[in-house]
């Protein structure tokens, strides 16, 4: 039998991705973990490099960053880019003046989460707009209206309905996935004989996360797509695409034109004719020099490829994995590309635009492990400290790299930021982990027979081995581990910063060390005045004075039990939609007095509901002040905990909120939206097993007034069965 000293390096390295696959499946450590890319049926690996997180100089005062004069510049600067790198459990070190960076593969957080904002009114007050962040800038979403057509998407068909009065009828019905060019929209998969999940021929492009925006006569369909077809290195990646349609005839809408830029989708927006749309892009393997395309990212216009030109790219000094920041400006009268921008060893998760700027913002993780061995005994002390990635990018006219910031703590969504008197206002929630782990090798488990029991996969033979297989050393991530833990010990250092930055990305004032333990669960900005709100065990508020950019100052902490997860002016008022001490919803309306002291004055507990898409979409809800009606969907369980979705309208009366309307839309809905025209609501449900519905109620008597079916539910292959996709050789 081996001591600890006989024990081969091979069998020490195993120990040393075995402790990095533990920590990367507990939700403690995960936070260190990076996304997975589920293209087709094939898996992507992301990864960050760490490369350009400290505080940068914009290119105009002679800085570090600067545009590429030819693709050799770009090609000089990465790293990483070899399967080399990587080892058989797909960690990738790269040291640092931090130390030692464990970039861990799994699931990316979810890039949508975005919270907050206002529902706008036209200015006849017929009609209600998509709840956006920043009035006069468009965001995109699965259903609009221009007060006399409604606009839906309906997995991969677009409707235009009239409707007027409550009535609601079919205009036009636009299959988008119709064969037409790489990337224009075209046919998705085919079924080898319709039975066999896992017979999925990928034929084009895959369209996901489909969305559309209204712009007068101009329609535009922007959407996640996923090149499945042809040869090079553009097969499997991912692209941001926008279809824009002439709808000039509401019957017979026409394609102007496809563009895509390479990258996945991360946010888009529209205002005065211009869509701006955000990717990260990533690539893989070895690229190479002669090879641009292997490095490089691109912009297509129906199907055409066109690389991003060297002086579009911005370098930094500093060695970096081959990923960037794409930014493309649209033309929506004639979907032309007026303007492009990638930035190397950048990345982005979440995007704030204001009327000149694009903020994109990344969350960051620096790892350090140290590791000491006394009397047998391995003691590991594993840190992970939270940090935002900044950048800010010039779009008043041609698109520009304006500069980037490090701050400490992550961003919660995109709330988080807002841009007011041409300085920055952002919110982070700060985390500071340490695991400490003591272990040590069991001499008697170091040679393991074909007998050992792992705890995954189909083994054969009786009992154990029979459920759960035997070890195999060719496997990369076996169970079974020759380690004994002594102890493990876990601690987070939680706290809120709020930092003031100027338009070179400076900080000029901040707050730090607020709501310690919590983190942010939302965030409205004001004008001169900030609102977040922190949980844990109770919901405090906080009222914050930014009129000095130098000094903030908080006016208030109002502390309640419960949360919020979403916030809103509301007239004078704000209101909050969030949680109870128990999980279940709640609505919070706030005032606050002349000294900016809040009070919470109504609060209305929703019976049932324990889940609303409105904690990570703020497009989920309808809140007119000038209307006082609040609109919503909502999860709740039954008597037989069955989890069917309600459609909610609440009314506000000035002092207390009145429950008007909870009307049972099918099973557990994937969206619920709705609009007003006039005295009518109009919903739209995406349901998972229901179907895509509009609905129409009268506002006077909450009365069904008509329903337009859309499509069927369209079955997942993989799960479920064949989908009724447009499908060609």
């Amino acid at each position: 039998m081996k001591t600890y000293d006989e024990m081969t390096s091979e069998v020490l390295e195993k120990v040393k991705n075995e402790k990095k696959r533990r920590r990367g499946a507990v939700k403690k450590i995960t936070s260190a973990a990076l996304a997975l890319v589920l293209v087709g049926g094939g898996i992507f690996a992301a990864y960050r490099s760490g490369a350009l997180t400290g505080n940068v100089t914009p290119v105009e005062i002679g800085g570090v960053i600067a545009a590429a004069n030819d693709y050799g510049d770009v090609y000089d600067l990465l790293s990483f880019t070899s399967d080399a790198d990587r080892d058989a459990y797909g960690v990738i070190e790269k040291e640092t003046t931090w130390g030692t960076v464990d970039y861990m593969e799994d699931e990316a957080p979810n890039d949508g989460l975005e919270l907050s904002g206002t529902s706008e009114i036209a200015e006849d007050g017929g009609y209600s707009k998509t709840n956006v962040q920043v009035d006069g800038i468009d965001e995109a979403d699965v259903v609009k209206t221009d007060g006399k057509y409604i606009y839906a998407v309906s997995y991969q068909n677009l409707y235009i309905l009239s409707a007027e009065n409550g009535q609601l009828d079919t205009v036009s019905k636009v299959h988008f996935m119709d064969p037409d060019g790489l990337f224009t929209p075209g046919g998705t998969f085919s079924q080898d004989d319709g039975t066999d999940p896992f017979g999925v021929l990928y034929i084009s492009a895959v369209w996901q996360d489909t969305e559309i925006f209204v712009d007068g006569d101009r329609l535009v369909i922007v959407a996640k797509t996923y090149n499945m077809q042809g040869d090079g290195p553009s097969v499997g990646h991912s692209y941001f695409t926008a279809a824009v349609y002439d709808i000039a005839d509401r019957t017979a809408p026409t394609l102007i034109s496809t563009v895509s830029v390479s990258g996945d989708g991360v946010s888009s927006r529209l205002t005065d004719g211009k869509l701006y749309l955000v990717a990260a892009d990533r690539y893989y393997g070895e690229p190479d020099r002669d090879d641009p395309e292997s490095y490089i990212p691109s912009v297509y216009k129906n199907g055409e490829a066109e690389l991003v030109s060297p002086g579009a790219i911005y370098c930094g000094s500093e060695e970096s994995a081959c990923e960037y920041l794409n930014v493309m400006e649209i033309s929506v009268s004639d979907a032309s590309v007026v303007s492009s921008l990638s930035l190397l060893g950048y990345d982005g998760e979440i995007m704030y635009q204001s009327a000149d700027s694009i903020y994109a913002a990344r969350t960051d993780y620096k790892d350090e492990e140290t590791r000491t061995e006394q009397d047998g005994i391995t003691t590991e002390v594993y840190k992970c400290d939270h940090g935002t990635v900044l950048v800010r990018i010039n779009a008043g006219g041609e698109l520009a790299f304006a500069g980037s910031a490090y701050l400490d703590g992550s961003v919660h969504n995109s709330f988080s930021m807002d841009e007011y008197g041409g300085y920055l206002r952002v919110v982070t929630s700060v985390s500071h982990e340490t695991y400490v782990s003591k272990w040590r090798l069991n001499e008697q488990n170091s040679e393991p027979s074909d007998t050992d029991v792992v705890y995954y996969g189909a083994g054969v033979g009786d009992g154990d081995a029979a459920n759960y297989g035997v070890i195999d050393y060719d496997d990369p991530y076996p169970y079974y581990d020759p380690i004994e833990y002594i102890s493990e010990d876990w601690n987070d250092d939680m706290y809120n910063n709020l930092y003031v930055l100027d338009s070179s990305m400076n900080v000029t004032g901040k707050l730090e060390g607020l709501a310690p333990d919590e983190r942010i669960y939302s965030c409205r900005f004001e004008g001169a005045d900030g609102y977040f709100v922190t949980y844990r065990e109770t919901d405090p508020l906080f009222h914050v004075d930014l009129s000095d950019p130098t000094a903030p100052r908080v006016i208030d902490e109002l502390k309640l039990p419960g949360h919020s997860d979403y916030l809103q002016r509301f007239g004078d008022l704000l209101f909050g939609f969030g949680a109870d001490d128990e999980g279940y919803l709640k609505l919070s309306m706030f005032k606050e007095d002349g000294n900016g002291a809040m009070s919470e004055i109504s609060t209305l507990p929703i019976p049932g509901a324990y889940y609303s898409e409105v904690a990570y979409d703020h497009h989920a809800i309808l809140a007119d002040a000038g209307r006082g009606i609040i609109c919503f969907g909502a999860a709740t369980l039954d008597e037989n905990d069955n989890s069917p979705s309600k459609f909610y309208i609440v009314f506000w009366n000035g002092q207390s909120f009145e429950i008007k309307m909870a009307a049972p839309v099918g099973d557990w809905s994937e969206a619920i939206r709705s609009l007003y025209i006039g005295d009518f609501i109009y919903l739209y449900v995406k349901g998972n097993y229901s179907g895509n519905t509009v609905t129409s109620f009268s506002l006077s008597t909450f009365e069904q007034a008509d329903r337009e079916e859309l499509d069927p539910p369209e079955l997942d292959p993989w799960h479920y069965g064949p989908i009724d996709y447009v499908t060609y050789d």
